[in-house]
């Protein structure tokens, strides 16, 4: 962590992640160790010179899902819809019009 200047900490000094990048005046987003991404508003994060410091604990931002946490909310909503989208199995009879 020595020299990193993406390195975040906490108030007390204890490593949360990295800065994996700065989107303008508004967001910051910090990967932690264990991979997951939070979206920081710029205004809850200061920049030092040495690191970068989180004013309140990571868990109250929001995390960014990842892809694949994406993609497999997209197979469970497609596997929920089925059979809903299909046509019915049988055909209804039709009226006699002839009698």
């Amino acid at each position: 962590m020595e020299n990193d200047k993406n390195a975040v900490l906490d108030g007390n000094q204890r490593w949360i992640g990295r800065v994996s990048k700065e989107n303008g005046a508004q967001n910051v987003l910090v990967e932690t160790e264990a991979g997951a991404t939070y979206r920081i508003p710029a205004d809850r994060i200061i920049r030092e010179e040495t690191h970068w410091v989180l004013t309140q604990s990571i868990d109250d931002f929001p995390k960014i899902p990842s892809e694949q946490e994406i993609q497999d909310r997209v197979d469970e909503m497609s596997e929920d819809s089925f059979p809903a989208s299909d046509p019915p199995s049988f055909t209804p009879e039709k009226p006699d019009i002839n009698s």
